[in-house]
């Protein structure tokens, strides 16, 4: 019992760190930049389950809320204030939907876990994108959004690339899991 505790800390500070360094390969588009650190959450998630995919990011976020700067841009308490921080959360709620489905699956395939994955997406820019609107209207005091805006520009205009990420995750994980499967029975990972 004691070595899968070790076991499950070591994959959550190794997806923490993927996640880091997800965040730091980064192409700009309006509001919400597209990054690659939702490859940890699809592929962490999916094979290690719901508290290492949750876990990962809740480290995650709160390792650049203490000052360093592991976020797409910067670090810091005062992140909570950025439009964008509701995304970072969505990943911790992407992480744990993952990581309850996709290992529960039965027969696990391409296209299932592609579907929950994509769900999972979708979870994470409704929290991000409504994060973004109440913190542009409520916070950011001069400018306002409306809620079209917010799923316009918080949602469907960055959401196509996480998609196309959860395709590409999917298809490693699926080659991940049978690896996975035969160094858990002996106790290797």
């Amino acid at each position: 019992m004691r070595q899968q505790s070790i076991q499950t800390m070591v994959w959550i500070a190794i997806l923490t760190t993927w996640s880091i360094v997800g965040a730091m390969i980064k192409v700009p588009i309006p509001f919400v930049p597209f990054t690659l650190q939702i490859t940890a959450v699809f592929i962490g998630a999916a094979l290690f389950g719901a508290k290492v995919g949750a876990l990962s990011q809740l480290l995650y976020i709160a390792i650049g809320l203490a000052g360093f700067p592991v976020f797409a841009a910067g670090g810091g308490l005062g992140y909570v204030l950025v439009p964008t921080f509701g995304y970072l959360v969505g990943f911790a709620v992407a992480g744990w939907y993952v990581g309850w489905t996709v290992p529960r699956l039965k027969r696990p395939t391409y296209g299932k876990i592609v579907l929950h994955q994509v769900i999972g997406v979708v979870l994470l820019y409704i929290v991000g994108s409504v994060w973004m609107w109440a913190n542009i209207n409520f916070i950011g005091g001069e400018t306002t959004m409306t809620l079209g805006h917010a799923f316009l520009y918080g949602f469907l205009i960055p959401m196509p690339g996480d998609v196309l990420l959860a395709f590409v995750c999917a298809s490693v994980v699926l080659r991940l899991q049978p690896i996975m499967e035969r160094s858990m029975m002996k106790g290797v990972a």
